[in-house]
């Protein structure tokens, strides 16, 4: 009860702040790495980055000024009373999978729930289809492994939810994969779910370390779990035959487990990936059954967008989305969506003005469905802003990617944003409590 009453006094004051500030540099103030802790104040970035639209970095509800947000519920359960785990999907092309963005996001969650640990969830070990991944992953093979990606159009495979997957026929083969830790239990797991096709023509995969209590295959649900004895950092698998047939093992994700409360913040990201590239995975949902998303980050149209614009058509990218929508919905009714307009980006040596359109389909969809914008492309500047951003060292040459320092600023404005409306929101309900008692 009074961790509660605490947090709900310095989101009181944390408000205030915002309300009490100019508009143009109300962000400037207050941007924080969590409610709780004032580390990282961004009072010189106004000065820094003067060109960038500090004043517009908000969560826009098209449909209403207020959230209905089902996540802040959940949110609110977990950080005050410790309960519940928490599935938070950030989906997009190689703004994710580089990972600097979304392990900035989960860096900024975790400071939210404070001695709360939560587990590292889902994620693609990016280094067995021979392509780049997030830093504080890592990974180590050896054997020959094969890639197929949904982003690619001459490829066509069975995926899952990661949209990307590596097939090995190597009885040779192993993998060692492993997450940072260091400071606390955060990331280590008890519990690993291996996501690939279940079925008899498998290699046999077994752990190196035998410290394991069982091993369990779901063929239904398109996994092997396995099951350790105590909390660990590292999962290294071995493969090997049976008989003289020809056998193969394809990794379609990994998930990292364990049953501390928390928030998850699972990184789904592929090179080139357009909205279309998702919907091409026929194990999806599948594989989304398994960790239902609470809460999805759309970081995806960058990639829909870089053409000519009498190429792009605005009604077929709304469809694309409608239909992955309605794949998270299916599996979640209560699923909320965070829509990320595209950020500046040049096609051609020219400013992208499908940017343009993308924002404004975005903006469509998310009153079509209740839910937010962040206004990324405003953010920046608009128009020919990502130029003004590279010379500052925040975006990278060719002017469509972000440098680390770029991708660290991304996560924390939008996570400032989201902590911004989760405050407003518990003003709201705890203004409701006091006024009627009620509240659950």
């Amino acid at each position: 009860m009074l961790r509660k009453l605490l947090t709900i006094i310095t989101l009181s004051v944390f408000l205030l702040c915002y309300s009490m500030v100019p508009a143009n540099r109300s962000a400037t103030v207050s941007l924080l790495p969590g409610p709780f802790e004032p580390a990282l104040s961004r009072a010189s970035l106004v000065e820094l980055y003067p060109f960038i639209h500090f004043d517009k970095n908000q969560l826009f509800f098209p449909a209403g000024n207020e959230s209905d947000m089902h996540f802040y519920k959940l949110l609110e359960k977990v950080i005050f009373n410790g309960n519940g785990k928490l599935n938070v999907f950030h989906i997009g092309g190689s703004h994710v999978q580089a990972g600097f963005f979304g392990n900035r996001m989960r860096e900024n969650f975790l400071s939210m729930t404070g001695d709360i640990p939560g587990e590292r969830g889902f994620f693609f070990p990016y280094k067995a289809a021979n392509t780049n991944g997030p830093g504080h992953v890592f990974c180590r093979l050896t054997g020959n492994w094969e890639a197929c990606r949904s982003a690619l159009s001459d490829h066509s495979c069975d995926w899952g939810l990661a949209g990307i997957q590596a097939t090995t026929k190597d009885t040779l083969a192993d993998f060692k994969l492993w997450t940072e830790t260091g400071r606390d239990i955060r990331y280590r797991f008890d519990r690993v779910k291996i996501f690939h096709p279940v079925s008899s023509v498998d290699l046999c995969m077994e752990p190196f370390d035998q410290g394991y209590r069982s091993i369990r295959r779901d063929s239904a649900a398109g996994y092997t779990e396995i099951q350790f004895s105590e909390l660990r950092d590292t999962l290294h698998l071995r493969f090997s035959k049976l008989g003289d047939d020809e056998m193969s093992f394809t990794l379609q994700g990994v998930r990292f487990e364990n049953d501390f409360p928390g928030i998850t913040y699972n990184e789904i990201g592929v090179n080139g990936a357009s909205v279309p590239s998702y919907l091409r995975s026929p194990h999806f949902e599948r594989h989304l059954a398994v960790q239902p998303a609470d809460l999805v980050i759309f970081g995806i149209g960058i990639n829909d967008a870089h053409k000519d614009t009498d190429e792009f058509n605005k009604e077929v990218f709304k469809e694309n989305y409608r239909a992955l929508i309605a794949r998270f919905k299916r599996v979640n009714p209560k699923v909320n969506f965070i829509f990320i307009t595209n950020n500046d980006s040049y096609f051609n040596r020219k400013p992208n003005k499908n940017a343009i359109t993308v924002r404004q389909a975005m903006l469509e969809l998310a009153e079509e469905n209740r839910c937010a914008v962040w206004d990324f492309f405003e953010i920046m500047g608009g128009l020919g802003s990502v130029a003004v951003w590279q010379k500052a060292g925040l975006a990278k040459k060719d002017k469509i990617h972000f440098t680390t320092q770029g991708y660290h600023l991304m996560g924390d404005l939008l996570f400032d944003a989201i902590q911004r409306d989760f405050a407003a929101y518990l003003q709201r309900m705890y203004s409701f409590t006091h006024t009627t008692g009620e509240h659950d």
